[in-house]
């Protein structure tokens, strides 16, 4: 059960924080093939945890839908080691989607050492229209994921709920200034206790999120990632 939990643990950035979207049709994210972006994340006490370096490395388009492959490397700073993942996204010319299900059943697989272990998720993908404006409701994300270790089934999910546009704002980072419009929403996290709490995302337009805030029910900051690097 542990051990389940620090792979949890070491999962819930990749998924909260969407660090590794990258769409080019998209109004926010761009799609083409060799950007790269890297974000620096942090604890509640501003030590860096991890650093996660996104390269598309393939886009194509199909049926007019356009998609794109990028490779993730995600380095643990704490457990001093790295994890790479390849993952779709895609732009249908009005709404930027990827595969959630996908990133989250692959993260956990690579944190799980016991090859006895099976792991299945299901939900909805992180979706994003192509035209935000303030006050708009965005879909909400919900992923359920299990864990069966011969006859015992953990059972966990991650629920974003009153995902809305909240307002616009202007941002400084290592890897630049942008306009971004912010992005609030409720979560809920269960492992082996539900834990509740919001979190703030700012999306700039050509480049996708450039900042994420995650707050515990009291309204503390317990997490938090920042872009530091983006090259076309």
């Amino acid at each position: 059960m542990k051990k389940f939990k620090l792979v949890m643990i070491s999962f819930l950035p990749v998924v909260v924080l969407m660090s590794f979207l990258n769409p080019t049709g998209s109004e926010y994210y761009p799609m083409t093939k060799g950007i790269k972006s890297v974000f620096t994340h942090y604890d509640n006490k501003g030590n860096i945890t991890q650093i996660v370096t996104n390269d598309i490395t393939d886009y194509t388009v199909e049926n007019g839908i356009e998609k794109a492959t990028t490779t993730s490397v995600m380095e643990d700073k704490k457990k001093n080691k790295s994890t790479t993942l390849k993952f779709e996204s895609t732009f249908d010319g009005t709404t930027f989607e990827v595969d959630l299900k996908k990133i989250t059943e692959e993260t956990l697989k690579a944190g799980i050492k016991d090859q006895k272990v099976s792991v299945s998720v299901d939900g909805n993908n992180f979706k994003l229209p192509n035209n935000l404006q303030v006050g708009q409701k965005l879909e909400e994300i919900d992923l359920n994921m299990i864990m069966n270790s011969g006859n015992i089934n953990f059972k966990f999910f991650m629920r974003y709920t009153d995902r809305t546009v909240t307002g616009t704002e202007t941002i400084d980072t290592p890897a630049g200034k942008f306009d971004c419009f912010i992005i609030s929403s409720q979560t809920e996290v269960k492992m082996l206790m539900t834990k509740t709490g919001t979190s703030k995302s700012w999306i700039a337009k050509g480049v996708g999120l450039v900042k994420q805030e995650d707050y515990n029910k009291k309204g503390k900051l317990i997490s938090s990632e920042i872009l530091t690097e983006f090259s076309k």
